[in-house]
């Protein structure tokens, strides 16, 4: 499954300039302050705007309150979905999700193509292959990356 991911400031809406962040390379494995604490993070645009998180456990409650922090910070221009992953190992995430309060529902199970995008972008941050499997709540996607 191919999904067209553009990773590049504009295109995800980071309000921002040349010294917080390198505007001219892609918003891949930056720092996000939020609250006062840093995280690191890979923004992209699909059909909408994600931003992925890699923490050493998930769960429901995190990825609301990350969305949350996210929203409020007002760092972004467009409104942001949030996928925050564990990795398991570089072959297998778990991942949950939260859309953005504007935007339809706040959550939905696991598509094949929310997975693709959290392994492309964790792909990006080299925390993953190209050939994971995605769990979310009970259910498991295999995304295999076109090179």
């Amino acid at each position: 499954m191919a999904v067209l991911l553009d990773f590049s400031f504009e295109s995800v809406g980071i309000l921002g300039d040349d010294k917080t962040y390198n505007m001219e390379r892609e918003a891949i494995d930056i720092p996000i302050v939020l609250d006062g604490i840093s995280y690191r993070c890979t923004c992209v645009a699909g059909e909408e705007i994600y931003c992925v998180m890699p923490f050493r456990l998930v769960t429901p409650r995190l990825a609301f309150d990350m969305g949350k922090k996210i929203e409020r910070s007002g760092l972004f221009s467009k409104p942001v979905n949030t996928i925050i992953a564990q990795i398991v190992d570089r072959h297998n995430i778990i991942i949950e999700f939260r859309k953005h309060s504007s935007l339809f529902l706040q959550y939905e199970p696991i598509r094949e193509d929310l997975a693709y995008i959290a392994v492309s972008a964790l792909n990006k941050m080299r925390y993953v292959s190209d050939n994971v499997k995605v769990e979310n709540r009970g259910a498991v996607v295999r995304v295999l990356l076109d090179k």
